[in-house]
Formats: structure tokens, sequence, C-alpha cells
């Protein structure tokens, strides 16, 4: 009810069409506003993941030439085998455990890249659902003000076609009473 008294009556009854095309496109706007807004959020959300997510690869990468050097290293000097393969063995465990660390939060944050990809396709479909729901109800109201034209109009021909009947009678009348007054007239 609140939406219809947005806009202005038309003289045949209903709503001014321009009213309620502008109704529309405000809604229209403020839908595409809130739309790209959530977009945009979603966006950079999505953005700052990948880059941490790059930045875990890195250094993923980097962990991965240490132990590809310290290897190397290894090899070159013999002579230092057991005290190079021990610290060898601390280093590799260390990156390891820190490989593994590092997998398991880029494990994470793709599946939140995941979850926030499902959820924008969630938001996505809610947004068209309410476009749509909106869409239905400016139709409603434009239905119904054409209903109660359609009936305002149709009121209005019988009140003339009854207001012409009774001019119709009310000459016929007159003409009667003149021929009437005539006869008088010629009597006298």
């Amino acid at each position: 009810m609140s939406d219809e008294q947005r806009f202005g009556n038309c003289f045949f009854g209903g709503f001014k069409k321009e009213d309620v095309l502008d109704y529309i496109d405000k809604l229209l706007l403020e839908h595409d506003e809130e739309k790209e807004k959530i977009k945009a959020e979603n966006e950079k959300v999505v953005e700052e993941l990948k880059k941490k997510l790059d930045e875990k690869d890195e250094l993923v990468e980097k962990k991965q030439k240490m132990i590809e050097e310290l290897r190397n290293v290894v090899d070159s000097h013999e002579s230092n085998v057991i005290s190079l393969v021990k610290e060898k063995e601390e280093i590799l465990r260390k990156t390891e455990k820190e490989n593994i660390e590092l997998k398991e939060d880029n494990k994470s944050l793709k599946e939140q890249i995941r979850i926030f990809e499902e959820e924008y396709r969630r938001d996505e479909c809610d947004v068209k659902r309410a476009e749509y729901i909106a869409r239905e109800r400016v139709n409603q109201i434009i239905r119904k003000g054409k209903v109660r034209a359609a009936n305002e109009y149709n009121e209005q021909i019988e009140k003339l076609e009854e207001s012409q009947e009774a001019y119709k009678n009310a000459q016929d009348e007159i003409e009667s009473l003149e021929e009437k007054l005539k006869a008088l007239k010629e009597l006298q």
C-alpha cells in the first residue's frame, strides 16, 4: 500500500506512468549499485586470498630450493659429511615441517576462496531473486492501476449515458409542453 502512495493519480484513475517508471528506475539503480558493491567486495577478498596463496607458493618454492642447495653442499663437501648430514637433516626436518604447514595454509586459503566464490554465486542468485520479486510487484501495481482505471472509465460512461437519457427525456417533455402551449394559444 505504501508503494501505491508514492505514485500520483491520473485523471481517469490509476497511477502516473512516469511516477511508476521513475520508481522502477530507482529500484533498478539501487539494485545495480548494491550488486556492484557486493561484487567489488568479493573481488577484493578473492584478490587478497590469491595474493596470500601466491606468497605461500613462493615460500614453498624457496624452501624447496633451499633443500636442493643443501643437498648439493653436502655432496660437494664429503669431508664434512657427518656434521653436514646432521645439519642438513635438521634443516630438512624444519623445512619439511614448514612446507607441510605452508601446504596446509595453502589448502585452507584455497578452501576460503572456494567458500567466497560460492557465497558470491549465492549472493548473485539472491540479487536476481530480489530483482524478479521487485519486477513482479511493479507489474502487479500496474495491473491493479489499469483495472481501477478501466472500472472508473466504465462508471463515467454509464453516468454519461444516464445524463444523455435524462437530457433527451427533458427535451421530449419540453417539446410536448411547447406543443400544448401552442395548442392553448390557438384555442384562445
